[in-house]
């Protein structure tokens, strides 16, 4: 277990810049879940009976 110690600062540095990009990459999608999320809401919550509707199938 006598390794260098440049080695280790290397793994050390290596992981902390594998996990920040794994941050980015979650904390951004989970950015665009939620706003679908809220999209889907808002679309569900639309009186949708309450339209007029002018020919068959069409509003």
């Amino acid at each position: 277990a006598d390794t260098h110690a440049s080695k280790k600062v290397s793994l050390v540095l290596n992981l902390s810049g594998v996990f920040c990009q794994l941050f980015m990459c979650t904390y951004s999608c989970d950015d665009v879940m939620q706003q679908s999320g809220n999209v889907s809401n808002a679309i569900f919550s639309i009186p949708w009976a309450i339209f007029p509707m002018n020919e068959a199938g069409t509003i």
